[in-house]
């Protein structure tokens, strides 16, 4: 573990970066997570990464995370590393999305729309966003939206997706996925699943809730509602104050914002359909 072993480099939204470790195998793996991010050399500056394994044994955490020098992290266990890189990752991209807004959801493309999915952690958002994307949806992001308010385009930044498990991709995941266990979070390249897409003009906004005791199903919001929903899924409302407000009052008054009760992924796809379907 003498040796250092620079990966990438990648794209965070616009935002170049490359990872530095002391651990081939682990370089690899980023390479293998990152694959779709991954672009020809970034060029001068790009953000640097420093992700080491110190060498503690267990039960300590052995992993340690910078960011252009600044530490981040010193104990990040073996089976964390990986996701907590993506996890810095897209907070690199929060913090410099300029004029866009930047939302906790996932976004995907169908008959050239962008349909948002922003949710709380565990709504579901995810495992539908890859879903959608086994289904033939396009796939723009997971969990970090980018919209520009005045054009209403919705970028690509196509980070792994983070699937929990056990759930209703395993049986997919067992036949095309990647090297490795699939422990009970696994990030998936999205083109693992399917296809890729490019900006998009954003449709509809739709905002997961999982109802096992209720019947599949979307539910008209108003845009007074949506602005109340949606300040919970935008991390930079406080940062960026009453001019980040009024951004998302746009977004919610530009376009259709529903509630999207589901259990059934089938189901929620065919309602998902049928609004796209509609030029919503």
């Amino acid at each position: 573990m003498t040796g250092r072993f620079r990966v990438g480099s990648f794209d965070a939204g616009g935002i170049p970066f490359t990872v530095e470790t002391n651990r081939r195998d682990f370089g690899a793996r980023v390479r293998e997570i990152f694959r779709d991010i991954e672009i020809a050399d970034a060029g001068l500056s790009p953000v640097e990464f420093e992700v080491l394994d110190r060498g503690k044994p267990p039960p300590e955490h052995p992993w340690s995370l910078c960011r252009d020098g600044v530490q981040r992290e010193i104990a990040v266990a073996d089976n964390y590393v990986l996701t907590y890189l993506l996890w810095e990752v897209t907070q690199l991209l929060f913090e410099r999305t300029g004029g866009r807004v930047h939302l906790h959801g996932a976004a995907l493309v169908h008959d050239g729309k962008a349909i948002v999915l922003a949710g709380r952690s565990h709504a579901g958002k995810s495992t539908l966003a890859a879903w959608l994307t086994y289904r033939g949806w396009g796939f723009l992001t997971d969990e970090a939206a980018l919209v520009d308010p005045d054009s209403l385009m919705v970028s690509p930044f196509w980070r792994p997706i983070n699937v929990r498990r056990p759930g209703p991709l395993d049986p997919i995941l067992k036949e095309r996925t990647l090297h490795g266990p699939l422990d009970a979070e696994v990030l998936v390249p999205a083109s693992v699943l399917g296809a890729l897409a490019g900006a998009a003009p954003l449709g509809s906004i739709a905002f997961p809730r999982f109802t096992p005791e209720e019947e599949v199903g979307l539910f008209p919001m108003g845009p007074a509602a949506a602005l109340v929903e949606l300040t919970q899924h935008f991390p930079g409302l406080i940062a960026d104050g009453r001019a980040g407000f009024r951004r998302l009052a746009r977004l919610v008054e530009a376009v259709p914002a529903y509630e999207l009760r589901l259990h059934d992924l089938d189901k929620a796809e065919r309602v998902l359909r049928a609004v796209a379907g509609n030029g919503s």
